[in-house]
């Protein structure tokens, strides 16, 4: 007789909208120093959408971290950022999955370089932040994922519209 064991590895599942926040500049407020308002200085700093990441754990959760931080369930962590803060709520779902709900709020302004609204190593008009999940389970395995919060930064744009078939710039 041969018995075989199969572990119970650590997951991590992104929901169906992945794991990635992005946020705007839009909106954010003169704070001093050489920081500059977004666009709309008067607008109101928003949260980013609310996003879930499922944690399969089945021999049994030990840790999840954030950059870090050590989440404790059914309690909201804070945890900052270079540019923003995220929050995240770590709930169990009864049967060794786990639930990350996270969201961002973009507090300063991104430096981006003059011009285009880039960095030079980054996508047009985004500047990204990151924090590390990392999940850990009663045997020490462990699963790790990155939450990128991309920053889009307000540049100017210009559209060209047409009026009874004449360009108008």
């Amino acid at each position: 007789v041969i018995n075989l064991r199969t572990d119970n590895i650590v997951r991590i599942i992104p929901g169906a909208s992945g794991e990635d926040l992005a946020a705007n500049e839009n909106a954010l407020e003169v704070g001093g120093g050489q920081l500059y308002a977004g666009s709309d200085p008067d607008g109101v700093p928003t949260w980013t959408e609310e996003k879930v990441l499922t944690i399969e754990a089945k021999d049994g959760l030990k840790s999840v971290t954030v950059e870090g931080v050590e989440l404790t369930l059914n309690q909201t962590a804070t945890i900052s950022g270079e540019y923003g803060q995220l929050e995240a709520t770590l709930t169990s779902n009864g049967d060794g999955t786990y639930n990350l709900t996270y969201k961002y709020l973009l507090e300063v302004r991104a430096q981006h370089a003059d011009g285009q609204g880039t960095k030079p190593d980054l996508a047009a008009g985004e500047t990204p932040e990151k924090f590390a999940v990392v999940v850990k389970d009663i045997d020490d395995d462990t699963a790790n994922i990155d939450i990128d919060v991309s920053i889009i930064d307000d540049v100017p744009s210009i559209a060209f519209t047409t009026q009874d078939g004449t360009l108008i710039e």
